[in-house]
């Protein structure tokens, strides 16, 4: 039996019209809805009929105005949705980064994060996850192999490939150059200890620095140098007497058994040759003391006879003798207060009717100085006859 026939247009509209617009008039006619007549559910004509919306007479522009905002409505609905969803998964994204680094101190704290920022973002942008916690990661965590584990952890949580996992490093690389450029050295380092080295050729950060490769490869064996130094001195701390290289810490920062020896050899002359300067300044230092003290006769006597020179007046006092009036100018000033043309502001007498009250003071300091003692020169003095002088007495 062939299948029916597919249904007119206007039959379709006619069959969904009332239930997408149930509130629409119809006009004032004799027809019947299908509910209303025969079982088969056709539409008898009728002589009064006007054709309804969809009829002979039917304004074809008022019968389509109700799907026509139908649809309108749908995709207004749909729009600010979709907006309002990507206003939330930015957030999202943004949050994930400072989250993970702070919170993940563990594996499964790590793995709660990722779950529900994923569900966050129902499961899309785990790229954009991962870039933001590539920023927020080199902008927390020094040069170590703590990183490193943390971001190769976070990869797999996120189950992203190392192709989708390079390109968001390369994405992070191109905002930290625009806006920290500074950090691209340690994006760098974690980036080549994560990834194989077969994929290693797609990471392109190298370009991004402001110099040369030659520059960014050398600064980069500098920082592992350090780092690795800084895991030894951490180990002799606790073990001063190891006697050889941590070889977890070089395997998981990727640097060669003969470099990790040759680093560690370095860190344990340095601590043995820093040992014996300490211990040489302190020999010395009770070498030192235990000389008798030298005795310096000029240095004393300057001393004392500096104890007894009176410091001299800062300032002198200039009194009127025709009205009392007193000027007090600094001294080594009076050229700049008290010159040749100077008047008394109170009565107008001349400089030559001023006294210097300080005149007498001067003098006596002066008397003073000269009755000093004379400073004796240690280096003049011939200790050899005073010890031939002392023999004679005896």
């Amino acid at each position: 039996t062939p299948p029916p026939a597919a249904p007119a247009p206007s039959e379709l509209l006619i069959a969904i019209g009332p239930a997408i617009s149930p509130m629409y008039p119809h006009h004032g006619h004799g027809h019947h809805h299908a509910s209303e007549g025969s079982s088969s559910g056709a539409i008898p004509a009728s002589d009064n009929d006007d054709g309804g919306i969809f009829g002979a007479g039917a304004n074809p522009i008022a019968a389509a105005f109700p799907y026509a905002l139908a649809v309108v409505g749908l995709g207004l609905a749909a729009f600010f949705g979709q907006k309002k969803l990507k206003t939330m998964h930015d957030a999202a994204v943004v949050e994930f980064g400072p989250t993970i680094v702070y919170y993940g101190t563990t594996k499964e704290n790590m793995r709660e994060v990722v779950n529900e920022y994923v569900k966050k973002v129902m499961g899309t942008r785990k790229e954009q996850l991962f870039g933001s916690f590539l920023k927020s990661l080199v902008e927390e965590k020094p040069i170590s192999v703590a990183p490193i584990q943390t971001m190769t952890t976070v990869m797999k949580l996120l189950k992203l490939p190392e192709d989708k996992a390079i390109a968001a490093v390369n994405a992070a690389g191109k905002e930290l150059a625009a806006q920290q450029p500074s950090l691209l050295g340690k994006l760098l380092f974690f980036s080549e200890r994560v990834f194989s080295p077969a994929a290693l050729p797609a990471l392109a950060l190298v370009e991004l620095f402001p110099y040369d490769a030659d520059t960014v490869r050398a600064l980069q064996d500098n920082m592992l140098s350090r780092c690795y130094a800084e895991i030894v001195e951490a180990l002799l701390d606790e073990d001063p007497n190891a006697t050889s290289p941590p070889d977890l810490a070089a395997a998981a920062l990727r640097i060669p058994a003969a470099d990790a020896k040759s680093v560690f050899e370095n860190v344990v002359e340095g601590r043995a040759a820093a040992r014996k300067a300490k211990e040489d300044a302190r020999r010395a230092a009770e070498e030192e003391n235990a000389k008798p003290p030298s005795v310096e006769i000029s240095v004393g006597l300057q001393e004392e006879q500096q104890q007894r020179v009176p410091a001299g007046p800062t300032m002198h006092a200039y009194e009127c003798s025709d009205c009392g009036y007193t000027l007090f100018p600094a001294a080594g000033r009076e050229f700049k207060f008290y010159g040749d043309d100077f008047k008394c502001p109170q009565c107008g007498a001349g400089k030559d009717k001023f006294i210097d009250q300080n005149k007498d003071e001067d003098e006596e300091e002066k008397k003073e100085e000269q009755n000093l003692d004379p400073i004796i020169d240690s280096s003049k003095i011939d200790f050899g006859s005073l010890d031939e002088e002392e023999k004679k007495e005896e």
